[in-house]
C-alpha cells in the first residue's frame, strides 16, 4: 500500500472496552412518568370542572329562553300535532272550498266588494260577453304610422299592447 492509502484512526485492540453501566437512571424515568400521570389527572379534573360549569350555565340559559306558552310542566316541548286522518282532512277542505265557491259573501265589506257563486258569475259573463278592444288598423309595409310621421321616430312600446291585438 502506498502512504496516501493508510487507514485513518487507531485500530489497536483494547480488551478493556465495555458498555456504560449507568446509561439512564431508573429513578429519573420513574419521576418523569409519575409527573406525567399527575399532570394528566390534573388537566382532566380541571376540564371536567369547566365542562360542568358550562353545562350549568347552558341549562340556566335554556330554562330562561324556553317559551312558557309551549313548555309543559316538565319544561319540555310537547309532541307535534300530526294529522290523524289526512284523507278526511282533504275531503273537509274541498267541502269548505265548495261552500265558499257556491255562496255569496263579502270579500271586503268596507270597500263593498262581494263574492258571488261561480255559476252566477259564468251566467253574467255569458250574458254580457267579454270586454273587447277596437281592432287597430295595421299600416301597409313601408308606410309610417301616424305617430312616426309626426315625430319622425318609432313610437315607444306600451305595456297594454298585447300580441292578441294584432
Amino acid at each position: 500500500m502506498t502512504s496516501d492509502m493508510q487507514p485513518q484512526g487507531d485500530f489497536s485492540t483494547n480488551v478493556g472496552h465495555q458498555h456504560e453501566k449507568y446509561d439512564v437512571g431508573i429513578r429519573g424515568i420513574f419521576f418523569f412518568g409519575l409527573s406525567l400521570v399527575i399532570m394528566t389527572v390534573v388537566v382532566q379534573v380541571t376540564l371536567a370542572g369547566v365542562m360542568e360549569l358550562f353545562g350549568r350555565e347552558k341549562e340556566r340559559e335554556t330554562k330562561a329562553t324556553l317559551p312558557v306558552l309551549f313548555a309543559n310542566e316538565t319544561g319540555l316541548y310537547p309532541a307535534p300535532k300530526l294529522q290523524e286522518s289526512p284523507a278526511l282532512d282533504v275531503v273537509k277542505m274541498h267541502a269548505d272550498e265548495a261552500i265558499v265557491l257556491s255562496g255569496y259573501g263579502w270579500v271586503d265589506p268596507k270597500a263593498h266588494i262581494a263574492r258571488i257563486p261561480i255559476d252566477r258569475a259564468m251566467d253574467l259573463l255569458a250574458a254580457q260577453g267579454l270586454p273587447t278592444r277596437e281592432p287597430k288598423a295595421t299600416p301597409k309595409t313601408g308606410e309610417p304610422t301616424t305617430q312616426e310621421s309626426k315625430s319622425g321616430s318609432k313610437p315607444e312600446s306600451r305595456m297594454d299592447d298585447s300580441p292578441l291585438d294584432k
